[in-house]
C-alpha cells in the first residue's frame, strides 16, 4: 500500500522534524510504501529521505508561480511556504500515471502525523468515490472535512482531474482564507460550501446552519476517525494516525508564554502532552539515523 506526502523546499525549516517523525513511525508501525512529492532543488532532507527508503518524486503545483507572485505582492512568505506544498496533493494522481503506478486507491496524508499502527486493515475495505476524509475539529460534523489524511480513489480522481483543476485556477484568490487546498476541496465537491463561497458566509455560521439540515450534499465519504486523530479529541488507543492538527510540537515554547491565540491554546490538553513525548522521542531516533 502506498502512502504519500508533500512538502517544498520553502518549507523544510518549519516541517523538517515533521517530515522525519512522520517517516520513522511509519517504518516502525506499518508495512506502508513511503513517497514524497517534493518541489526543490535536492537538500539533505531529501538525501535523509532517500536513506529511509521514501522515493522522493519531483513535483510542482501547476499554479506554483501564481502563489509566488502572491507571497511577493502581500510580502508573505508563508503564503507560499504552506501552500506550494499543501496543493501538491492535487497533482498525486497525475504524478502517479507519470511514474506507471496502477494502484486504484493510495494514502495522503499531512506532513504533521504520527504512526501509531498499521492502517492497512482499515483501510483495505473503503472503496470511495473520490475520497475518504474524517473530520476536521469536531469529531461528529462530516460535512467540516479535513484533508489532513485522504484515502484516495486513484482513477476517478484522475477522470475528474482537468475540471477540478479548472475549478482550482479560477478560484484560487478565494483560498488564501480558506485553508487553500482543503477550501478547493470542499467546494468542488460539495455544492452547499461552492454557494457559501460565493455569498462570503462565515464558516461559524455556515457550519451552524448545514449541521441542522437532514442533507448529506457532499461527495466525499468517511475516514474511520483512527486515521486522522485529533490529540484534542482525548485518548484513544485505537487511533492508528495521530495527526498535530493545529497546536504542534513546535509551539510549546509560544503555548507556554501565552503567545498563541485561544482557538489554538484549548487545544492543549493531557493527551496531547503524551503525545508530544511520543514525538520528541520518535525525532530523536530520527536524527540519529
Amino acid at each position: 500500500m502506498k502512502w504519500f506526502f508533500a512538502f517544498n523546499q520553502l518549507s523544510e525549516q518549519n516541517y523538517g522534524d515533521f517530515v522525519r517523525v512522520a517517516v520513522v513511525s511509519a517504518r516502525q508501525n506499518t508495512d506502508l510504501e513511503a513517497f514524497c512529492l517534493y518541489d526543490g532543488a535536492p537538500s539533505e532532507l531529501t538525501r535523509w529521505l532517500e536513506t529511509q527508503g521514501v522515493t522522493v518524486l519531483p513535483c510542482r503545483f501547476r499554479f506554483a508561480d501564481w502563489w509566488e507572485e502572491q507571497a511577493r505582492a502581500q510580502n508573505n512568505p508563508l503564503v507560499s511556504q504552506i501552500a506550494l506544498g499543501a496543493f501538491l496533493r492535487f497533482e498525486l494522481p497525475d504524478v502517479m500515471q507519470r511514474e506507471n503506478m496502477e494502484d486504484s486507491f493510495a494514502l495522503y496524508t499531512d506532513c504533521d502525523v504520527m504512526f501509531e499502527g498499521g492502517v492497512q486493515p482499515l483501510l483495505e475495505p473503503l472503496e470511495p468515490r473520490f475520497f475518504a476524509v474524517a473530520p476536521e475539529t469536531f469529531r461528529h460534523q462530516r460535512l467540516h472535512m479535513n484533508s489532513g489524511a485522504m484515502w484516495m480513489n486513484v482513477p476517478r480522481l484522475r477522470q475528474e482531474n482537468a475540471r477540478f483543476m479548472r475549478f482550482a485556477h479560477h478560484h484560487m484568490m478565494q483560498t488564501l482564507g480558506s485553508s487553500f487546498d482543503q477550501g478547493i476541496y470542499r467546494a468542488y465537491f460539495d455544492p452547499f460550501h461552492r454557494f457559501a463561497w460565493k455569498v462570503r458566509l462565515p464558516d461559524r455560521f455556515f457550519y451552524a446552519v448545514m449541521s441542522r439540515l437532514p442533507l448529506k450534499t457532499w461527495r466525499w465519504d468517511d475516514l474511520p476517525l483512527e486515521l486522522n486523530w485529533k490529540p484534542y479529541w482525548g485518548e484513544n488507543p485505537a487511533a492508528a494516525i495521530i495527526h498535530f492538527h493545529g497546536l504542534k510540537p513546535t509551539q510549546r515554547a509560544a503555548l507556554k508564554n501565552g503567545e498563541l491565540p485561544p482557538h489554538i491554546a484549548q487545544m492543549h490538553t493531557p493527551f496531547w502532552e503524551k503525545c508530544v513525548a511520543k514525538w520528541d522521542n520518535w525525532l530523536q531516533i530520527a536524527r540519529q539515523t
